[in-house]
């Protein structure tokens, strides 16, 4: 781990040259890596691309969303590092997607075939699966994760537990207000216990006691929740489609509204047949797909094939 400037050092306007991209740059020349990689969108894409180009490396740029090629839709707040990240994207060696959806946006938006590699996930060594006792929702509190949806369901099914775990996503005043509202209507349904931000150590033990996960965001790229309890054999439900087939079918059952939402998860809480099913149907897929051994055999073919082109450039400028 190398620290390269905090995130609020410097003044208003100037910090986004010093010390940001100055100690960024500073920093990666110092580990002096061949390969530099890079995940999400960011000013950081087209820092990366160039100073692999300056120095003769290579640059791998990873899509974390399915927003992340959508020109217009990526969570960038000012015009010039839209553009900088654009420029980053043109100009990075290879680009890494993790479903289908995202290797299409990739090809139609910006003219760029990509490499598809699913995330990955292990289960901790002191993982204990024990009997369903409730319904998980995880993510950070923000507008577009929807968690107001999850505590509607809650409502909805009052005889079920609920468990919200998340901390503020975004911390300028909107997202704090909306973080506490969130937090004030959880408090007041009484079968719903909100945990707030937790570290992964302990949200790992929750997905051990979790009978079903629920997800309502608007758009993701393969959220690592899924990973988590897919894993352990919980189904999930969802809002979205991550694009994962098993058989031609999706693994999980997908919601298009409130109404969906509520008899899928009174279904995995009540029929013991259909939650065995889906269990397995998620449980499959994970192995299938997002297993260590089958993500890093894919990642070590990427990173063979531009070892040697690094080791080229570097005898060419000696």
């Amino acid at each position: 781990m190398h620290k390269a400037y905090r995130p609020f050092a410097g003044l208003p306007v100037l910090r986004f040259l010093h010390p940001r991209i100055t100690m960024m740059w500073r920093s990666m020349r110092e580990v002096d890596a061949d390969i530099y990689y890079q995940r999400s969108s960011d000013v950081l894409t087209t820092l990366v691309a160039e100073f692999c180009r300056f120095h003769g490396k290579r640059s791998i740029f990873a899509g974390a969303s399915d927003v992340d090629f959508l020109p217009g839709h990526q969570p960038i707040r000012f015009r010039r590092d839209k553009w900088l990240f654009e420029h980053g994207l043109r100009r990075v060696d290879r680009l890494i997607v993790q479903n289908a959806t995202q290797e299409r946006s990739c090809r139609i938006h910006y003219g760029r075939d990509s490499i598809l590699i699913p995330s990955c996930y292990e289960l901790p060594p002191d993982s204990k699966r024990s009997s369903g006792e409730f319904v998980l929702w995880v993510g950070s509190i923000r507008r577009p994760k929807r968690p107001e949806l999850f505590l509607e369901l809650a409502r909805r099914l009052p005889q079920e537990r609920f468990v919200l775990i998340g901390g503020a996503g975004d911390h300028n005043s909107g997202g704090k207000s909306y973080f506490e509202q969130i937090r004030k209507d959880a408090a007041a349904l009484p079968n719903v216990e909100f945990t707030g931000f937790l570290p992964l150590a302990r949200v790992e033990k929750y997905f051990d006691r979790a009978k079903v996960l629920v997800n309502t965001s608007v758009y993701e790229g393969m959220p690592n929740t899924f990973l988590q309890a897919w894993a352990r054999g919980v189904p999930t439900a969802a809002f979205l489609d991550t694009g994962g087939r098993l058989h031609g079918r999706s693994p999980y059952p997908i919601v298009a509204d409130m109404d969906q939402a509520t008899a899928q998860v009174t279904r995995l809480c009540s029929e013991e047949g259909y939650y065995a099913r889906i269990a397995a149907q998620c449980r499959q897929y994970f192995e299938a797909t997002h297993s260590i051994g089958e993500v890093v055999s894919r990642y070590g073919q990427l990173l063979d094939e531009l070892a040697p082109s690094v080791g080229a450039v570097r005898r060419v400028k000696k």
